[in-house]
């Protein structure tokens, strides 16, 4: 428990010294003065395609799992539930809620269920990368062209290495068996090889046919072009046409940022990550893209709570399961 909490505490003063950083490049008063030329009509669509977009990663778990008796309606629940419980409680809680939920009301190995859940995971982080590199290839102004090659060799990297774990597992466990003799410690390189099988052993849900894959990825590029058209609809709202290509953009930019530690409620990590995207890459005025930032960050401590509460009440789940297994991966992470 006290490692867990450590965490928290950590990722918390993380997200105070965001927002002591982001405050020293904006202007509050400007950004305030921003805020209050808000259109309220185009916020609507926030909410709309924010569910939406939920929906959508809800169904692709469905036909990813294939399991009949896991209705959609329970996994876009689960699927709201799991949003509320990342965004406030910043340790992958959302993410382990899942696989808790399903080992426990299906009575599925939580192994398995883990499982499932880094693979949907994984699929958002192909399409993120696939999409930033379809963008940036066809406006390569945007980034420098050596920035470009290297996402084309990480894209080109990691499918192929899909690929093999996938349709080859025998070649993808052998290149983790010998990637696995970098650890200097056995239990280590032990526990490495034990995660890395159980994962590749997970990724023979994916062993579909060419038409169904290519679905489950049309789902999820419907669902972030979902997301890129509320950043648009967002900045719609501060009197300022953004672009839904570079909305889009942005959005798969901060989609990255879930590879890093985030404070609870995303307090400082959203506001740096806003800035950094839309300032630094996209070169929006610093302000406008923080007031845009901090709207966002708004209309979610609104929606995700009222879905995520409700959520639990309907699918009855005990989050005292989940801390169970917070604090179980921290001993068997001591040991």
């Amino acid at each position: 428990m006290k490692k867990v909490l450590l965490k928290v505490g950590i990722n918390t003063l993380l997200g105070i010294i965001l927002i002591f950083i982001w405050s020293r490049f904006v202007n509050l008063f400007q950004i305030v003065s921003i805020l209050k030329t808000i259109k309220i009509v185009y916020l609507l669509s926030f909410f709309v395609l924010t569910i939406f977009s939920s929906i959508l990663r809800s169904l692709r778990f469905k036909l990813l799992i294939s399991i009949p008796k896991i209705t959609l309606k329970d996994l876009v629940m689960l699927n709201f539930m799991s949003q509320f419980l990342s965004f406030m409680i910043p340790i992958r809680a959302g993410e382990i809620s899942k696989g808790v939920y399903l080992s426990s009301e299906f009575s599925l190995p939580l192994t398995k269920t883990l499982v499932w859940v880094f693979i949907d995971r994984f699929l958002d982080f192909w399409t993120v990368l696939f999409l930033i590199l379809i963008i940036l290839l066809l406006n390569h102004t945007i980034v420098p062209l050596k920035v470009i090659l290297v996402i084309l060799l990480i894209f080109v990297g990691f499918t192929v290495m899909s690929f093999f774990i996938v349709y080859h597992q025998h070649v993808g466990r052998k290149i983790i068996y010998n990637f696995s003799s970098i650890f200097i410690f056995e239990s280590i390189k032990s526990h490495f090889i034990t995660f890395s099988d159980s994962i590749i052993s997970g990724f023979e849900v994916l062993h579909y046919s060419f038409t169904k894959l290519s679905l489950l990825i049309l789902i999820s590029i419907f669902a972030f072009i979902s997301d890129g058209i509320v950043w648009f609809a967002i900045f719609l709202s501060l009197k300022e046409n953004f672009g839904i290509i570079n909305s889009i953009l942005a959005n798969l930019f901060l989609s990255l940022t879930f590879l890093i530690p985030s404070s609870p409620g995303y307090i400082g990590t959203a506001e740096a990550s806003g800035l950094i995207v839309f300032s630094g890459i996209l070169k929006l005025n610093t302000n406008l893209a923080s007031a845009g930032t901090v709207l966002f960050h708004v209309l979610n401590l609104i929606l995700l709570p009222i879905l995520g509460i409700s959520a639990i009440y309907f699918l009855k789940f005990n989050l005292e399961l989940v801390w169970k297994r917070l604090i179980k991966k921290e001993k068997s992470n001591f040991n």
